[in-house]
């Protein structure tokens, strides 16, 4: 299910007009943090953009500063247009924690990668509800509903291709705790992996077509099937995994946040998968 998205710089900006103001009212004051980087290398950009007539600007300044900066201030935006009128109490934990972590992805390690892996939970569940989505964030990760059937997510972001087997486990292990709600109804465990940092590190940008990065998804769910369906097994009420990825692109040269969404049934069919495929598939056709 691929998606591709592009704005201009001024549209971007525009759109995250008042987020100072959210943060303060969220009591996260506004810092040097990496979404205001991302921020600042965006408005850099749009300077630079209409400083030279229109045409597409030269890189600004370090040239990963500039392109994955570019496209996490697209991330911020869609996370701050999806829960700018969120409870206090749900959203600012959450987004605390998002704020940290280095402004550059190739400076993470495992000890200070928090902010990002929390950034695709936000990011995906922000997605989902520009969408038309109805999402919450809510335990194990978030809440989607679906005509009145509902599904728990548990996201994870792997570093390596080796570390998909044990996000699966892990996220098994939320799930298995979550599927029953309070009022003693079943509800349907959904396993969502972000494969972005596996397949870029923080240290380039994709310039193929986006179908051959479909294909890449594709691989790393192939490869890890086996684990998918072990989960399924282990928690019947497990009816999918996803595999998702965004990242910088070229598209006749011009900077895309490229993004991918790939996912199967686990090897268990079931109804709830299949209510699931038909309105999730719809959102992400391009």
């Amino acid at each position: 299910m691929p998606r591709l998205q592009r704005y201009s710089y001024a549209d971007v900006l525009s759109d995250l007009d008042g987020i100072d103001d959210w943060l303060q009212r969220l009591g996260l004051v506004a810092k040097q943090d990496r979404i205001h980087f991302a921020i600042e290398v965006l408005r850099r950009a749009e300077e630079n953009f209409r400083q030279s007539g229109g045409r597409q600007p030269e890189v600004i300044g370090n040239n990963d500063d500039f392109i994955f900066g570019v496209c996490e201030a697209l991330e911020i935006r869609d996370i701050y247009r999806a829960f700018n009128n969120e409870p206090k109490e749900r959203i600012a934990p959450i987004l605390d924690r998002a704020l940290s972590g280095p402004h550059r992805p190739a400076d993470e390690n495992e000890q200070n990668a928090d902010g990002r892996n929390i950034g695709f939970e936000l990011a995906f569940g922000a997605d989902l509800r520009l969408r038309g989505a109805n999402v919450e964030l809510e335990e194990p990760d978030l809440r989607l509903s679906i005509d009145g059937h509902t599904y728990l997510l548990a996201c994870k972001r792997p570093r390596r291709a080796e570390s998909i087997r044990a996000c699966i486990r892990d996220a098994v292990r939320q799930l298995r705790t979550s599927v029953v709600d309070e009022a003693n109804q079943q509800a349907s465990g959904i396993i969502a992996i972000s494969v972005g940092r596996i397949l870029n590190p923080g240290t380039h940008y994709f310039t193929a077509h986006l179908e051959v990065l479909g294909d890449r998804v594709l691989e790393l769910l192939e490869a890890n099937k086996n684990h998918g369906r072990r989960a399924a097994r282990d928690v019947p009420a497990i009816c999918a995994v996803l595999f998702h990825i965004a990242t910088p692109g070229e598209v006749e040269g011009i900077l895309t946040r490229m993004s991918y969404v790939v996912m199967y049934d686990a090897g268990v069919p079931s109804a709830a998968f299949d209510h699931l495929a038909d309105h999730i598939a719809p959102m992400y056709e391009v």
